[in-house]
C-alpha cells in the first residue's frame, strides 16, 4: 500500500488552503475596485450634470443682457434730437447745438448707468466731424474708430465683436455701409470686460478650475481663473481633433475635465476647464477609509484563517 509522508499531505492541504483563502478574498478586492471606479464615475457625472446647469444658466442671464443693451442701442437710433444734430447741425445755432448734444450725453449716460456691463456708448457722427461718447462728451470725429467698427460689421455676423482688447456690440447703422455712401450715424457699445469676467469668474466653483467663453470661429472673447491662455489652447486642441463628446480629454500626458455650454442666439460657448486631480478631491477621502477598512478586514481574515489552517494542519 502507497504511503504518503505526512509532512508532504500537509504542505499540500496548506497550500490547497491557501489557494482557497485567495479565491475568496479576490470578490472582496475585486469589489473593492469596482465601488471606487463607480463612485469616481458617478461623481464625476455629477459635477459635469451642475456645471452645464450653471453654464446654461450663465448663457441665458448673458442673452438677456445683451438683448435689453441691444434694444437701447436702437432706441438711441430713434432719437429725433440725434437725428436733427446729424442732419441739421448747419441750420443750427449754437445754442441749438449744445442743448441738442447735452441731450443725447445725458440720455448716453442714463443708459449706461442701468447697465454694469456696458463701459461706453459713443456715436460717431461723419456728415458733421463729430463723436459723442458718455466718457469724452462732445469731440473731434474719431474716423480711426469709426473705420475699426465698420470693418468688423462687415467681416462678422457675430453679435459680440473684438477688436483688438475691446469687446463691443455689433454697432448699429443708419444708411447702407457702402465705400462710396458711408453710414452718417453709427452708435457702438463698448462692453466692460473686467466687469463681464468678474461674473463670468464666479463659475468657477473648484481650486485651479478655468472659465472662458468664445465665439463661433473660435476666438477666446472672455477669460477668468487659474492659467486660462493654457486652457484655452487645450480646449481648442481638443476641439479641432476629437470625434466624441467625451468630456475627458488627455494633453501633454495629463487628464483634464472639459464642460461647456453653447448658444445659438448668442453664437458663443462658455467652457469650464477643470483638472482631473481636482475631480478626485471627494474621492480622497473615501478612498482612504475604503481602502483603509478593507486593508483591517483582510488582515483580520489572513490572521484567523492562518489560524484555523495552523490548527488543522497541526491536529493531531
Amino acid at each position: 500500500m502507497l504511503k504518503i509522508p505526512v509532512n508532504s499531505l500537509r504542505k499540500t492541504i496548506f497550500a490547497r488552503l491557501l489557494i482557497m483563502f485567495f479565491i475568496l478574498i479576490l470578490p472582496i478586492i475585486v469589489f473593492g475596485i469596482y465601488l471606487y471606479n463607480w463612485t469616481y464615475q458617478n461623481t464625476s457625472q455629477e459635477i459635469s450634470k451642475n456645471t452645464v446647469v450653471q453654464l446654461t444658466s450663465y448663457l441665458g442671464n448673458l442673452n438677456r443682457e445683451i438683448e435689453w443693451i441691444e434694444i437701447q442701442q436702437f432706441d438711441i437710433l430713434q432719437e429725433t434730437e440725434l437725428r436733427k444734430i446729424a442732419y441739421t447741425w448747419d441750420m443750427m445755432d449754437n445754442i441749438e447745438r449744445k442743448d441738442s448734444v447735452n441731450y443725447i450725453i445725458h440720455r448716453l449716460t442714463s443708459i449706461k448707468n442701468t447697465n454694469i456691463y456696458i463701459k461706453d456708448i459713443s456715436i460717431h457722427l461723419p456728415s458733421i466731424d463729430k463723436t459723442i461718447s458718455v466718457m469724452n462728451a462732445a469731440q473731434d470725429f474719431n474716423k480711426l474708430e469709426y473705420e475699426k467698427i465698420r470693418t468688423s460689421k462687415s467681416q462678422t455676423g457675430l453679435r459680440l465683436i473684438q477688436t483688438e482688447d475691446t469687446l463691443s456690440l455689433s454697432a448699429s447703422i443708419i444708411g447702407n455701409d457702402l465705400q462710396e455712401h458711408p453710414p452718417q450715424i453709427v452708435v457702438h457699445i463698448e462692453l466692460d470686460k473686467q466687469k463681464m469676467s468678474e461674473d463670468l469668474n464666479t463659475l468657477n466653483m473648484y481650486p485651479n478650475s478655468s472659465t472662458f467663453l468664445v465665439s463661433d470661429d473660435k476666438e477666446l472673447l472672455l477669460e477668468s481663473g487659474e492659467k486660462t491662455s493654457n486652457a484655452f489652447n487645450i480646449y481648442y486642441h481638443t476641439m479641432r481633433s476629437k470625434e466624441n463628446n467625451d468630456n475627458v480629454t488627455f494633453f501633454e500626458d495629463k487628464r483634464f475635465h472639459i464642460n461647456s455650454a453653447y448658444s445659438k442666439d448668442l453664437k458663443l460657448s462658455v467652457v469650464t476647464f477643470i483638472p482631473e486631480d481636482i475631480v478626485k478631491l471627494p474621492l480622497k477621502k473615501f478612498s482612504r477609509w475604503a481602502w483603509g477598512g478593507f486593508a483591517i478586514t483582510s488582515l483580520v481574515v489572513i490572521i484567523l484563517y492562518s489560524y484555523l489552517i495552523y490548527r488543522m494542519v497541526h491536529k493531531p
